[in-house]
């Protein structure tokens, strides 16, 4: 397959998961969370959605690069992997925590603790 036609294949595929995101959503009755402070959605990024398993979800684009990154403890779910000199890596991409909007309020917390803010 050549690669135009892969990348037609795929701009058909996302077409119809977000038509089909439209849809769920008007039987609903709801909208999809509104771009706020708190929620963005970047529809029209080549990547989105980045995450396997998130199609068809609110997906918060807010945190694109994740600020839990640099924390082993956070309250995600990653994977740590042993390079070849032994160091453990922290392997993120199963993880989805930033990107689901209700995670939002406990992010910021555990943001939060770790430079010891209290508002």
């Amino acid at each position: 397959m050549t690669g135009n036609k892969r990348e037609r294949r795929a701009v058909v595929e996302r077409e119809r998961l977000l038509s089909a995101r439209a849809s769920a959503a008007v039987q609903r009755g709801t909208n999809s969370v509104e771009n706020s402070h708190r929620f963005f959605e970047n529809q029209s990024c080549k990547y989105f959605p980045c995450h396997d398993g998130m199609e068809g979800a609110d997906f918060n684009c807010l945190f694109c690069y994740c600020p839990l990154s640099p924390y082993a403890d956070c309250p995600g779910n990653p994977v740590f992997r042993k390079n070849k000199s032994g160091h453990a890596l922290k392997d993120c991409t199963g993880c989805t925590f930033p990107h689901v909007p209700e995670n939002y309020d406990a992010l910021l917390a555990f943001l939060k603790e770790k430079i010891g803010r209290s508002d």
